[in-house]
């Protein structure tokens, strides 16, 4: 499955990395995705693994970054 958006942010990167990788705060901005929370490390970097819910449905899908993000 590949799902792909684009949203353009006018903010400076670091303040949108910072808002993007805080998965306890998922839930004030992304309607899309539901019970955000680590597997394994505590924040998004390579190495770590996290789990969220794709509304409308019920199973939750796992995620691992590969790499540090270009800020």
């Amino acid at each position: 499955m590949v799902i792909k958006a684009e949203v353009r942010i006018q903010a400076p990167m670091a303040v949108v990395w910072r808002t993007f990788s805080d998965l306890d705060r998922w839930k004030d901005w992304n309607t899309a995705c539901a019970s955000c929370c680590f597997t394994s490390g505590d924040r998004l970097a390579e190495g770590a693994c996290f789990t969220f819910v794709v509304k409308p449905f019920i199973f939750s899908l796992q995620a691992e970054p590969r790499g540090p993000p270009r800020i």
